[in-house]
């Protein structure tokens, strides 16, 4: 067995010596998922200052290794200026993630036009190649962390839409 799981979450994560913990519910689910694989890699956000910690927070069984994001968020408007820096950083972060760092194997990502992240909503096109199989797919990377991703997906299903056209190709026999 060499598999590896990838988590990308908003969950707050706290480093203390060599533990890493979180949210006591999140640690139990991620655990029990851990025993299925040979590595947990969590693409999350790091708490690195000082910061009270809840004792709903527990430890890993089998630390995990963390690819530590930005804490972000809050109330005032300082904190959510903060989107403009580390939103595009964040997506960055995914990219090379997948690209350099192979989190996802025979995949590579590529950046799309200002135009299709603002117009359509995709971030990201998602090349899959191995042996004579290929494929893309688009992705969608909410940096924005809106509620309403329904909306945001049946906006993108409209426009993929009248694009897509599906051939129906019969082994052995010519084309037409």
């Amino acid at each position: 067995m060499n598999e590896r799981l990838i988590i990308f979450t908003h969950v707050l994560h706290y480093r203390v010596g060599d533990k890493l913990l979180a949210h006591g519910p999140y640690v139990n689910e991620i655990n029990a998922l851990a025993q299925r694989v040979n590595e947990v890699v969590l693409i999350a956000p790091l708490v690195l200052q000082w910061h009270a910690i809840s004792p709903d927070n527990i430890p890993y069984t089998k630390t995990p290794r963390i690819i530590p994001l930005p804490v972000l968020g809050g109330s005032n408007i300082s904190e959510k200026i903060r989107y403009l820096w580390y939103g595009p950083m964040l997506v960055y972060q995914i990219i090379k993630g997948i690209n350099v760092d192979k989190w996802i194997p025979y995949v590579t990502v590529m950046k799309t036009a200002e135009a299709d992240d603002i117009g359509r909503g995709v971030d990201a096109v998602l090349e899959f190649s191995k042996d004579a199989v290929s494929g893309q797919a688009g992705l969608s990377i909410d940096v924005s962390f809106s509620h309403d991703l329904g909306s945001k997906f049946r906006k993108i299903k409209k426009d993929i839409e009248p694009q897509a056209r599906l051939k129906l190709v019969e082994v052995g026999k010519a084309d037409e």
